[in-house]
């Protein structure tokens, strides 16, 4: 799981994505803090596909 900030978002969504998709990762979690989401992305020919997504309710 990665955890997303403001200042890395790029590199979370970018880089280490296609990185861990070159590796074969198959299972790929995001931590959205600023926006309060979970995505969760599986491995589908070679590339992340969003699997679930799970945005937190408003109190």
């Amino acid at each position: 799981m990665e955890v997303l900030s403001r200042n890395n978002g790029k590199h979370i969504r970018g880089i280490k994505k296609q990185l861990y998709e070159l590796d074969g990762v198959q299972e790929y979690w995001i931590a959205d803090l600023p926006n309060r989401v979970i995505e969760v992305y599986i491995l589908e020919n070679k590339r992340f596909i969003l699997h679930s997504y799970c945005l937190e309710k408003e109190k």
